[in-house]
């Protein structure tokens, strides 16, 4: 950006002045094209931690959510405990798979 302004600002000055109003120009041209690049990176940082803070309050109360659910979840198993349910004592035995070929 400060490269845009030296060069505006030198073809600006040296139309009003010559080589001095060139000189000049490409100064003025220079300090103000560095300027704004440092006011856009201040406004890009600002942007990204304004969407830091909001995907981790976002976050956060996904994580709230949850830590209720578990409660709740944690909470049943408490009140109401489950019988151990047994296994079948017979466990039907695995038949080879017959293949018709031809």
């Amino acid at each position: 950006m400060w490269f845009v302004g030296l060069l505006l600002g030198a073809w600006i000055g040296a139309t009003i002045d010559g080589f001095n109003g060139a000189v000049g120009g490409g100064l003025i041209g220079f300090a103000l094209g560095f300027a704004m690049r440092q006011l856009m990176r201040r406004q890009d940082s600002a942007a990204e931690e304004g969407d830091a803070q909001r995907r981790l309050a976002a976050l956060e109360a996904r994580l709230l959510a949850l830590e209720a659910r578990l409660i709740a979840v944690e909470a049943d198993e408490v009140r109401q405990p489950v019988a151990p349910t047994l296994a079948p004592t017979a466990a039907r035995a695995r038949q080879p798979i017959r293949m018709n070929i031809g």
